[in-house]
């Protein structure tokens, strides 16, 4: 079943190097834009700070989670900036370079299709996996964290519940409450891991964003084939 969201406004980037990524972003833009090249498409919005309060809410208890974020991934590929099928979706999932214990969660311009097309949509992820796609824009926007913090909680084995006030809710309202068995569903997963030298668990994440062109050389290029089968998960548009 498809559930969508409304885009949003953007929103102030509340860490430095979330404002730092962003700027450079549209200078590259503009830099492309002067020379005749091809504008960037995807870029990266990590929110970690709005993540790291949110996986560390009451009902975790000691067992807090802080949600780190691998340095970032450019991956050109022309043909999955905007998906809007759902071959094209299992080809982006295809090209996660990371380790199963680690969330691959890539940053596109538009998505339109997550087990079936839908103009609405604006994220999507793997129950369970670590597979997560989100629209730039929306994830840079006021929701961004609780987009991003939803679809992440579908990678750690959640599903979606009418309360209102729950993240796993499948409508935008600004509540990421989750109950004591939701926290334990999530120190469950294999994405979470215990950090060795703190004791602190945690969970990893490699920002991925596809472009039209690296303008920087030496930028990372990673290319890949294939499908990924998977159980895909979508929110729905606020009424």
């Amino acid at each position: 079943m498809i559930f969508s969201l409304p885009k949003a406004l953007h929103k102030p980037f509340k860490r430095l190097n979330e404002i730092t990524g962003k700027v450079m972003t549209y200078l590259l833009t503009v830099i492309l834009l002067f020379s005749g090249q091809s504008a960037w498409a995807g870029f990266i919005t990590t929110n970690e700070s709005g993540l790291d309060v949110v996986f560390s809410q009451t009902n975790f208890g000691a067992d807090t989670i802080d949600i780190r974020f691998n340095p970032d991934v450019i991956i050109q590929n022309t043909s999955l900036l905007n998906i809007d099928t759902d071959t094209k979706l299992n080809a982006l999932f295809a090209l996660a370079p990371s380790a199963s214990t680690v969330v691959n969660l890539f940053f596109v311009d538009t998505l339109d299709s997550c087990g079936g097309f839908n103009t609405a949509i604006v994220g999507c992820a793997a129950k369970p996996g670590n597979r997560i796609v989100v629209e730039s824009n929306f994830a840079s926007g006021a929701s961004g964290t609780e987009l991003i913090a939803h679809e992440l909680g579908h990678n750690l084995g959640l599903d979606h519940v009418s309360a209102t006030t729950n993240l796993m809710n499948p409508v935008i309202n600004g509540n990421t409450d989750l109950t004591s068995a939701q926290v334990s569903t999530i120190l469950g997963s294999s994405l979470v891991q215990t950090d060795v030298n703190s004791n602190r668990k945690f969970i990893s994440v490699a920002p991925i964003a596809i472009v039209t062109a690296v303008p920087i050389p030496g930028a990372i290029l990673l290319f890949g084939s294939g499908l990924f089968s998977l159980f895909f998960s979508k929110r729905r548009r606020k009424a």
